[in-house]
């Protein structure tokens, strides 16, 4: 099995189909990584959606309340409960709650994937696990990136990289870099990410605790997936 990887979903190929694969869904800083540290502390499910408008429009159709979580240009969204940080999402702020999260590039990536048999949220924190969630479910593998505006962003490829370097599997030419370049940086790639122009603005932003957070490999067991419009816990209904 070779794994293809994407670098942003612009990036997929007008004739490639996502139909009778798994996709890993890849936005590292910081939509994937909130998504799975808002359900390893509790939240019940999160929907995530493109625009604000829809974000906006599903809050007042609820029946229950709702916490609105979304960024633009990495800031939080005027008049949202939370932006776009892990460190937000805390058990006492998401236990038994819904989420509806809008962001400049996890939550479009996340669509973009939705003719894939199964969608996983990966992150750099639970990289282990997907690797090996992506082996158990028996299909063919895509990796895709979310990237930062339409173009390539580093942490996602470092975390693809990670992912395959623990699946063993081969890999296509992106993938193949992305393990390369995991293999030599895997021990601190904070020094690297320093350099990318995403990373930069979250810590001209006062975000660099976020980096530090999303950039620990491999310390959760929770795998969210996407189904039914929703991301959510295997299990959960």
């Amino acid at each position: 099995m070779v794994v293809d990887t994407f670098a942003f979903p612009g990036a997929i190929p007008v004739d490639y189909s996502m139909a009778g694969r798994c996709c890993v869904v890849l936005d590292v800083l910081r939509a994937t990584t909130c998504m799975t540290t808002a359900l390893a502390h509790g939240a019940q499910r999160i929907l995530p959606v493109a625009e604000v408008e829809e974000a906006l429009a599903l809050r007042a159709a609820a029946e229950e309340p709702v916490l609105l979580c979304g960024e633009r240009g990495a800031v939080r969204i005027s008049g949202f409960d939370a932006g776009n940080s892990p460190l937000e999402f805390t058990e006492e702020a998401v236990r038994g709650r819904t989420l509806v999260m809008t962001t400049t590039n996890g939550t479009r990536a996340i669509l973009a994937a939705s003719g894939a048999a199964r969608i996983l949220i990966g992150c750099m924190r639970n990289a282990q696990a997907t690797a090996q969630r992506a082996l158990e479910a028996g299909l063919p593998v895509t990796l895709l990136c979310a990237g930062t505006a339409g173009r390539y962003s580093m942490e996602d490829v470092l975390a693809a990289g990670a992912i395959l370097a623990a699946m063993g599997a081969e890999a296509d030419d992106l993938g193949q870099t992305a393990r390369i370049l995991w293999e030599q940086h895997k021990t601190d790639p904070i020094p690297l990410l320093r350099h990318t122009r995403h990373t930069q603005r979250l810590i001209a932003l006062g975000m660099e605790d976020d980096v530090q957070f999303c950039m620990e490999p491999s310390v959760t067991d929770t795998v969210p997936e996407y189904r039914d419009g929703a991301v959510k816990l295997p299990g959960n209904p």
